[in-house]
């Protein structure tokens, strides 16, 4: 068992920010699934932070639509 943040194998990878999934994603229970980077970032797994693979999206868990510049 890791500590809270860690993951893997060797408890080394750092866990990322979850929040609501953006698209199409919907559990058995019919309830919108929470994911990491909330389905639109990739998790930096040496700094647990998140990367938005998309502008439009910000925040810690890429959770918010981003202002238009």
């Amino acid at each position: 068992v890791c500590a809270t943040g860690y993951r893997g194998f060797d408890c080394t990878e750092r866990e990322c920010p979850v929040d609501y999934a953006w698209f199409g994603i919907v559990g058995q229970d019919h309830k919108q699934l929470i994911l990491e980077c909330s389905g639109v970032g990739e998790c930096d797994r040496q700094t647990g932070k998140c990367q938005c693979t998309r502008d439009i999206f910000t925040g810690v868990a890429c959770e918010r639509l981003a202002c238009a510049k």
